[in-house]
């Protein structure tokens, strides 16, 4: 497995940690800081998601860059 792969493993890893670790904590919240949570989450899933995305031989580097017209 090269660095790589390692590296794409490690962050996948770590936003299934803190998605599981922020999803037993969220019953236990006011509504108010719930919604902030849930925003919160989705910025790092998509910050995560773009980093992997910039990575060579991620999944969707076959994909064009272009967008279709």
């Amino acid at each position: 497995m090269s660095f790589l792969d390692k590296a794409k493993d490690m962050a996948e890893d770590i936003k299934d940690k803190a998605e599981d670790v922020v999803d037993k904590i969220e019953d236990k919240l006011p509504e108010g800081v719930q919604e902030k949570l849930d925003a919160a989450k989705e910025k790092v899933g998509d910050l995560v998601d773009k980093i992997q995305d910039k990575l060579p031989g991620h999944k969707d580097d076959d994909a064009s860059d272009t967008p279709a017209s």
